[in-house]
Order: C-alpha cells, then structure tokens, then sequence
C-alpha cells in the first residue's frame, strides 16, 4: 500500500522517486506493529520541519512577498515557496525520533 501511495506522491511532485523507494525500505524494517507509530513520528517531522521552512523563506523573502501582495501579481510568491527539498533527511530525523523514543521495546 505505501508503495502505490509513494507511487501517487511522486507523479503529484511532492516526493521524489528515490524518496519513495526509501520510504518504502524504511517501513519494510520497522515491525509491523509499529508502523502507524513510525508513520506518525514521519508526519510529526513533516510538519515541524515543513513550519521553519516555510517561517524561514517568509522572513527571508518579506519584501517580495509584500510587494507581490500589494501589486496583484501572486505568481512571485510560488518562486519563494515553490522550491523542492529532498524529503530523505525529514525520513531520517524521524526514524531516530521513533527509535529513541521506542528503543527498549523493540529489542
């Protein structure tokens, strides 16, 4: 089933293909019991990281942003927020974030 959703993610741009496949492996090593917690921690991550991205490009990017608002023309603003990250690390910091937080259970 994540393979099919990853599948979907990518042909909507918002994962990467190898993002997908490690995703994928990723949940093929945590237990199967355990996989709506893993799932969680990934969704936790994604909106912790995905909230200072978005903070830290508004803040960098203000004067444009302001100056797109007042004069009509949104396009400018998709440039600021329209930028692809590679969604490896967030995986990443996730798989930590669960195993640490469930490391005595697990072995």
């Amino acid at each position: 089933g994540m393979l099919v959703i990853g599948f979907i993610l990518y042909q909507f741009s918002v994962m990467g293909a190898g993002d997908v496949k490690y995703l994928f492996s990723f949940l093929l090593l945590v237990p199967q019991n355990f996989q709506i917690e893993a799932l969680l921690y990934l969704i936790y991550t994604t909106i912790a990281v995905g909230f200072v991205l978005i903070s830290y490009n508004a803040a960098r990017n203000y004067d444009k942003i302001w100056g797109s608002l007042r004069t009509g023309e949104l396009f400018f603003i998709k440039g600021v927020f329209g930028s692809k990250n590679t969604y490896a690390p967030l995986i990443f910091v996730s798989w930590i974030w669960f195993g640490w937080k469930n490391w005595k259970i697990i072995f």
